[in-house]
């Protein structure tokens, strides 16, 4: 028996469709850590039925809400460990942060229903001619959903397209077009199947002519897959061929000391105590790397792995801790990269950096880099420096960092003489094409990206982090290394396979032969994401023109 709200028009107008609800579930499960990847051929077919049926533009806007919603309540759960473990905030309070999170999460789907819903492209006969058929059906909405997806505001930067970082041909594409071009194919073949499935329902009642219009579109559809498909198969034996024989590699060790919190350590233990006992565990498994075979020519420490800012001391401690490192270095002639903290001093006193440092082996110089696009309300509250401080009194644990200057490439020089020219990034940086696409254009021959995913548990985050960033390697056809505090670090070689990676929670050393291969200039790294802001102009272009013909 139904209950009797569920009969009320407030109900009928805001309440989420259960199709609605199964396409966000189907999307969620196409993406790690499930990677039931072919669900997303037709997980949005069953929204597009929501937003047909919905009797208002209102109505449908709504659906798109809730589509975006449980897409992040399914995908993106580990933001409520998150506040609870970096916020320090009580578990009510962390669910209630998830579910406000839920409703931002995912813009995109909003205007794109109701626009979708305005035009209402199920309507066959407002599209008499074949052509106008299999544009506005199939192509106008596929390049609106993509246009709107790239500009649309996102915490973590994840795209449809993503959920292809297996698909070891499907993938190629993205040195093109990039993540953008496979979310767009997607779109295309959703929306060609519901024109389809909708057509062979109601067949008996419908227009015979329409039938060319569904056919033709969901054959466009299929012709750019096999496209994809194709290119894939020719570019990908092209870029094995020059990981077999790069002009050199470099050996790169990947310290995963398995430390996560150091917050929880310093409580149980004591500042000084819980700093000493981290670096002598650093060192400890550093020291073992350098016994592998082969050595490896520079050892690479995560996120915040040195527990202290980095030669600007404020105390003894930190000046002798400082001293240690350089020591260790010198005598182990090994070039190391390690995260910490980094202070500047200024007129007002001194601000400090999620910092990434590179120290050479020969004579200990220093490079640094520091953290630019910085996790909201996680490293930065907005405003809190200049019109809000008090906030920080409220949220003592929140990060209250400097903003760096942007992307970088520093060479690194090892013991023997040689160098590489590395792109580094700190945590979901490495989630932002555009940012490392500038980086590897100032000469970077690989990335190295380094994180704790440990703030954000252990069961999905670690596994979406690393999917994501394996197309930076596409994208830019440079290996990409990284390195995390408890997993999962990882190895991803140009073609954007996952060569070698380490388990979650456990202690770990990836000794990785990075191939460094002549410098590929991809369409990506000369036009940047010309796709998708090709798309946004395509997309509002088709809708207006659309829009001109149901007027007349």
């Amino acid at each position: 028996m139904r209950p009797a709200f569920m009969d009320t028009p407030q109900w009928k107008t805001y309440a989420p469709n259960w199709r609605t609800i199964l396409s966000a579930a189907l999307v969620v499960f196409a993406f790690p850590p499930w990677d039931l990847s072919f669900l997303i051929w037709f997980a949005l077919v069953p929204w597009y039925a929501a937003l047909y049926r919905s009797p208002t533009i209102k109505e449908a806007a709504i659906q798109g809400v809730w589509m975006g919603f449980f897409m992040e309540l399914g995908g993106f759960p580990w933001v409520a460990y998150a506040i609870h473990a970096y916020g320090n905030l009580p578990w009510p309070v962390s669910i209630l942060g998830l579910i406000i999170f839920c409703f931002f999460g995912q813009l995109q789907f909003i205007p794109y229903a109701a626009i979708w819903r305005w035009l209402r492209p199920g309507e066959y006969g407002l599209a008499a001619s074949f052509a106008i058929r299999v544009i506005v059906q199939g192509l106008v909405f596929a390049f609106l959903y993509t246009g709107i997806d790239w500009i649309t505001p996102k915490l973590f930067a994840d795209q449809l397209g993503h959920v292809f970082y297996q698909a070891k041909y499907l993938r190629q594409i993205a040195d093109i077009g990039g993540v953008p071009i496979l979310s767009f194919g997607i779109v295309l073949i959703n929306e060609s199947l519901w024109a389809f499935f909708r057509y062979w329902s109601h067949r008996r009642t419908m227009e015979f002519p329409s039938k060319n219009g569904v056919v033709a579109q969901l054959a466009l559809a299929c012709l750019f897959w096999l496209g994809i498909l194709i290119y894939g198969h020719v570019r990908f034996p092209q870029i094995q061929k020059l990981q077999g024989n790069p002009d050199r590699t470099v050996r790169m060790a990947v310290i995963q000391a398995n430390i996560g919190d150091f917050d929880k350590v310093a409580a149980e233990q004591g500042v000084g105590r819980a700093a000493f006992n981290v670096m002598t565990q650093y060192y400890a498994v550093t020291e073992q790397a350098l016994k592998l075979s082969p050595v490896p020519q520079t050892a690479i420490w995560p996120e915040t792995a040195y527990p202290s800012t980095f030669r600007t001391p404020q105390f003894p401690e930190e000046y002798l801790r400082d001293q240690t490192l350089d020591r260790f270095v010198v005598e182990k002639k090994l070039a190391l990269l390690f995260g910490g903290y980094d202070r500047i001093r200024t007129r007002s006193g001194s601000e400090e950096f999620n910092a990434f440092f590179f120290l050479n082996a020969n004579d200990t110089s220093l490079q640094v880099y520091r953290k630019h696009n910085l996790l909201l309300f996680g490293e930065y509250i907005p405003g809190s420096k200049s019109y809000l401080p008090f906030l920080h009194d409220w949220f003592p644990t929140v990060g209250n960092f400097g903003r760096g200057d942007g992307p970088k490439a520093f060479p690194l020089n090892f013991a023997n003489g040689s160098n590489i020219v590395v792109a580094p990034n700190i945590c979901y940086e490495v989630l932002f094409s555009d940012y490392v696409l500038e980086a590897v254009r100032k000469g970077a021959q690989a990335i190295v990206n380094i994180t704790n995913d440990s703030w954000f548990g252990s069961w999905i985050e670690p596994h979406q982090h690393l999917a994501l960033a394996t197309f930076r390697t596409v994208e830019t056809r440079r290996p990409l290394l990284r390195a995390t505090n408890t997993g999962i670090s990882a190895l991803v070689v140009p073609d954007g396979t996952i060569a070698e990676k380490t388990e979650i929670g456990v202690q770990e050393i990836l000794n990785a032969e990075v191939p460094v291969i002549p410098a590929i200039d991809t369409l990506l790294l000369k036009w940047g994401n010309w796709f998708a802001w090709t798309s946004l102009f395509l997309g509002v272009f088709g809708i207006f023109c659309y829009w001109r013909l149901r007027r007349h």
